[in-house]
């Protein structure tokens, strides 16, 4: 199905009006994104299939109230995208829409629903050309003319009292039946009121990317499968949640907000799980003693019985069911997961330790 795919990428960093600081990573993040996309072991688009559109440079000398990229830039594009570049819409049922958006970002604080637009670049204070990208969303669900769509903000969602997203100029499509079954996953940068945030990235060299954008696609790329090897929304969100706070490291910053399709998870690929050696290691524990490992998602994926004090073989129940006899030396066993995010628990004696972990990283100890 994936090269069948489409997706519409906008990065805007530089606005030329006044209250609008210069960003650094959503060029850079669009191209990363891109990546991920065309890539076989990715999202294993066609090429073909991706629109970008991010600001030029150098800019152009330009007015700024004529600064690209705007409004239009993206409608066109759309426009495209639906109708094959003819005159009457496309529907393509059996693929997916990623609508990924960078820059600076606002909701409308009178709005409850989940949503969020970004200022085109010539956007200023009075006149706020934005792009709403979860209206285009919406429309694409309430239309069909996608099976699934995925929607990534990566703004801040500023609370907005006398700004108002733009409406599409896009045809009123009444299509309930088939919008019901089309799924719709979006992923927002920040709550609402609240703000993404960009910065150096260690492991990408100290460039400024946006913090959400890099935690994501660590996400696709390491989120652990399910027992069927689906890495599926949900499992995105998980690992998301739980390597957040490691990823902001020192500096705090508003969680994410992820929203999994009411009508059934979105599947993003299939991979057979990779199981990874964990080292654990016990410094003391009382007979009797249980030392439980729980999944990104808090359930129970295997319960181990410990041995006396001493003793050098360890009984491991799997959530299957499945049973095996690990080997305990010193205190520490070698316990085979699938790679993602675990937590360790010991419950020794009327006590409890406990221990998050990846798969496969640093000796837990307990």
């Amino acid at each position: 199905m994936a090269r069948k795919d489409f997706a519409i990428l906008v990065g805007i960093s530089h606005y030329p009006n006044p209250g609008f600081p210069p960003l650094q990573g959503p060029p850079r993040d669009v191209e990363r994104f891109r990546q991920w996309l065309v890539d076989p072991e990715g999202g294993d688009v066609d090429p073909a299939n991706i629109s970008v559109i991010v600001s030029p440079e150098p800019l152009p000398p330009v007015a700024p109230e004529q600064a690209p990229p705007q409004f239009t830039d993206f409608q066109v594009a759309f426009q495209h995208l639906i109708t094959n570049g003819g005159g009457a819409l496309q529907f393509h049922g059996d693929s997916r829409l990623y609508l990924y958006f960078s820059g600076h970002g606002f909701c409308e604080i009178r709005n409850q629903m989940p949503q969020a637009a970004i200022y085109a670049a010539n956007a200023s204070r009075l006149f706020n050309w934005n792009i709403a990208g979860t209206l285009y969303a919406l429309w694409a669900k309430e239309a069909a003319v996608f099976g699934e769509i995925v929607l990534v903000m990566d703004c801040c969602r500023d609370a907005e009292a006398t700004k108002l997203m733009l409406n599409p100029p896009l045809p009123v499509i009444v299509n309930p039946g088939a919008a019901r079954n089309v799924k719709l996953f979006c992923v927002y940068a920040a709550p609402k009121g609240g703000k993404a945030q960009e910065r150096p990235i260690a492991e990408l060299g100290n460039a400024v990317h946006s913090l959400l954008t890099h935690v994501l696609l660590d996400a696709l790329r390491h989120a652990p499968p399910d027992s069927e090897g689906n890495i599926t929304g949900q499992m995105l969100k998980n690992y998301i949640e739980n390597a957040w706070p490691a990823a902001c490291g020192a500096i705090p910053a508003d969680p994410p907000e992820i929203y999994i399709p009411p009508t059934g998870d979105i599947v993003f690929f299939r991979r057979p799980p990779q199981h990874l050696n964990q080292i654990l290691r016990l410094s003391s524990w009382a007979p009797g003693a249980i030392l439980e490992i729980l999944d990104g998602r808090n359930q129970l994926c295997a319960r181990l019985s410990l041995p006396p004090p001493g003793g050098t073989e360890v009984e491991v129940r799997w959530a299957d069911q499945r049973q095996e006899t690990l080997a305990l030396a010193d205190g520490a066993l070698s316990l085979p997961l699938p790679a993602g995010l675990y937590q360790a628990r010991l419950l020794s004696g009327g006590e409890e330790r406990r221990q998050l972990f990846q798969a496969g990283g640093e000796d837990v100890r307990l």
